[in-house]
């Protein structure tokens, strides 16, 4: 994986129980926009702790609603 001092890594298990590593960057190296988009959410959210808020009841009521009865396979191709 030619990693180096402080690179990361991310895995993913497969439904077979077989576990992939690869480099964290990588999804960032193949979506260049993406990896803009996640810099700039990373650079906003520490430059303005103060508008972080926490999840209330109400919107994880919401959010559940809106996901109910929704099969979602964490293991599939986006």
């Amino acid at each position: 994986m030619r990693l180096g001092k402080r690179d990361k890594i991310q895995y993913t298990i497969r439904s077979s129980g077989e576990v992939v590593l690869s480099r964290a960057d990588d999804i960032r190296e193949a979506d260049p926009v993406l990896g803009q988009f996640l810099d700039f959410l990373a650079h906003d959210i520490a430059a303005h702790t103060e508008r972080l808020q926490g999840l209330n009841a109400d919107w994880l009521k919401r959010i559940n609603a809106l996901v109910d009865g929704v099969d979602i396979d964490l293991d599939g191709t986006l």
